[in-house]
């Protein structure tokens, strides 16, 4: 997994970008399971720190940048509304 994060065929790049930005907050919480099965606990906090960067450096969509704003400013104009 790692690898083909860091590393991924050319012809494939755009494909397994999206297939772990997509899925980034369920691998984290997959690798947190495992990293709780590993018994040597310095070993497991390095690896689970690892691919948590890895997949937290992915690039967000823009859309979904454009998607978070907008909630953000739904939530601001409801808060408004309220005090009014």
């Amino acid at each position: 997994m790692y690898n083909q994060i860091q590393n991924p065929p050319p012809v494939f790049k755009s494909v397994v970008e999206d297939h772990f930005r997509l899925r980034k907050a369920e691998l984290v919480d997959q690798i947190d399971k495992w990293a709780k099965l590993e018994k040597n606990a310095g070993r497991k906090s390095k690896l689970a720190d690892q691919y948590r960067a890895l997949l937290e450096g992915l690039e967000s969509y823009p859309e979904d940048e454009e998607d978070e704003e907008d909630e953000e400013k739904e939530k601001e104009e409801e808060e408004e509304e309220m005090k009014e």
